[in-house]
């Protein structure tokens, strides 16, 4: 199950958000976040959609250090975990791969119009 703690209520708005750092290792800290949230926040760690499939409805405290690009359980013993293994150590939650149905939007030509001045 998840290893991370719900956020203790009412969640004070000052400290509730999102903060993320870059550079040889990442950071995502999230005070009164909800699963969607960190999520959103992991998609963009990843060249793939990610689906929240956890079930989990509340908010959450949470703090995630990995090294970006590092394969999903292998690393440097020097270095912060990927993203994959950061998740299953730190916060106990599983990406998996899974073939799922998908919208897409698809643009496959487009026009310059000219405007009147």
């Amino acid at each position: 199950g998840p290893k991370f703690k719900a956020s203790s209520e009412p969640i004070d708005p000052a400290k509730q958000g999102m903060s993320r750092s870059y550079g040889s290792s990442n950071t995502v800290t999230g005070v009164g976040q909800t699963i969607p949230e960190l999520v959103s926040a992991l998609f963009r760690q990843t060249d793939h959609p990610i689906m929240d499939m956890t079930g989990l409805t509340g908010r959450y405290d949470f703090a995630l250090v990995f090294t970006p690009g590092v394969n999903q359980l292998a690393g440097n013993a020097d270095e912060a975990p990927g993203l994959f293994q950061a998740l299953q150590e730190r916060l106990g939650l599983k990406l998996e791969a899974r073939k799922m149905p998908a919208d897409l939007v698809i643009v496959d030509s487009g026009r310059k119009v000219p405007l009147d001045n």
